[in-house]
This record gives C-alpha cells, sequence and structure tokens, in this order.
C-alpha cells in the first residue's frame, strides 16, 4: 500500500471522533530499496499531515540524509506535529507505520507493506515542502515553510 492509500483509514479515525482532535501522526517509511525516494516519502507524509490536521505545515527540521535515512519533524500552524522517519535500503521488505494521535485516542497501523508510489503533479505546496526538506538538510537548521495557497 502507499501511504496515500491509507490515509482514509486515518481520516475515517478521526471522522468517527475515535480519537478526537489530532495532534500528532508519527510515520515511519521503510524501504528495502537502496535508491528509495525519501524525499517524496517525506512530502507525501508532510502532505498528510497537513489534511489530517487541517493545518499547514509552518516548521520543519531534517536530520539525517535523504538519501539513506532521515528523521523529520514538522510543526504545523496549529501546532500540531509530524514526525516522520524515512529509511533507505536498510531492510528486507518495506513497510509503514503509522501512529495518529488524538486529544482522547490513538489510531495505529502498523507493519503495513509499503509500495513507493510516484507523487501526483507536485502543487505550489509540495514544491515549498520539498524546498524546506533540502533546506534544513543542507543548513541542519530548522527552517520556517513560506505560506502560500496550500
Amino acid at each position: 500500500m502507499t501511504l496515500l492509500e491509507l490515509q482514509p483509514k486515518l481520516q475515517q479515525a478521526v471522522a468517527n471522533g475515535q480519537i478526537g482532535s489530532p495532534v500528532a501522526l508519527r510515520v515511519y517509511l521503510k524501504s528495502s530499496d537502496t535508491d528509495a525516494d525519501l524525499q517524496s516519502g517525506g512530502v507525501t507524509a508532510i502532505g498528510m499531515a497537513r489534511e489530517l490536521f487541517d493545518s499547514p505545515p509552518a516548521r520543519l527540521m531534517v536530520r539525517g540524509d535523504l538519501q539513506r535515512q532521515a528523521t523529520v519533524l514538522v510543526t504545523c500552524v496549529s501546532g500540531a506535529t509530524l514526525f516522520a522517519t524515512l529509511e533507505g535500503g536498510t531492510v528486507e521488505s518495506s513497510s509503514i507505520h503509522l501512529t495518529l494521535i488524538g486529544n482522547h485516542g490513538i489510531a495505529n497501523l502498523e507493519k503495513v507493506d509499503w509500495s513507493p508510489a510516484a507523487l501526483p503533479e507536485e502543487s505550489p505546496a509540495s514544491i515549498r515542502w520539498r524546498q524546506a526538506l533540502s533546506e534544513s538538510h543542507a543548513s541542519g537548521t530548522a527552517v520556517v515553510i513560506p505560506q502560500g495557497e496550500a
């Protein structure tokens, strides 16, 4: 499955009141492919968080390297956070682990087989997110994500 295919499962947990208001999303992508596009996985995770939190990302920090293993912390305008770990070439089989934490519950999708998907045509927002990932990775510091049309 792809991240985008799993997003409705988390949206359902929000819609049915199972977790209350979402405040944090944990995404763990592990790819067996040594050439995995981790940056695209990060962009997809940011888009998922943006939709689940109904709040645009405001600040982003990358640790590690976007070719092999990286950790990404995103704070949205609302204060909700995305914590993503992206790994490529470190495991035998690719998988996704997702945890959505709400103000009174948790939705957890553990070890779903991951099939990286091609991103749809990039939007102005996803281009800004990709640039922020690259800038934070290069500088080793947190960066503010310019706001614009989401």
